[in-house]
């Protein structure tokens, strides 16, 4: 079982109207908590100190490398079928 704490980041989810500084924790390629405070032992850590947390992928140059197969299998894991816009997060940068 894999476990990432990502500790310090901007969490940014416009479908959730979320911006705030918080940790996620994810288990196994999932979220399993979002919190303010979250303790796990066996977890890796990475600092998103200064960096923004944000679902998915958004539609820039930096996924332009990704094959059109590659694309279609993450969009059929995606509830919104889409990938995310800049401006979606735009009001929260």
């Amino acid at each position: 079982m894999s476990r990432l704490l990502i500790k310090h980041g901007r969490v940014v989810d416009p479908s959730q109207r979320l911006d705030e500084g918080l940790n996620v924790l994810i288990v196994d390629g999932k979220v399993a908590r979002i919190a303010e405070r979250i303790e796990d032992k066996e977890a890796d850590i990475f600092d998103a100190t200064g960096l923004v947390i944000a679902p998915g992928f958004v539609e820039t140059e930096m996924i332009s490398f990704l094959t059109k197969e590659v694309r279609e299998d993450f969009l059929k894991r995606v509830p919104v079928q889409r990938f995310g816009r800049p401006e979606d997060i735009a009001p929260f940068v």
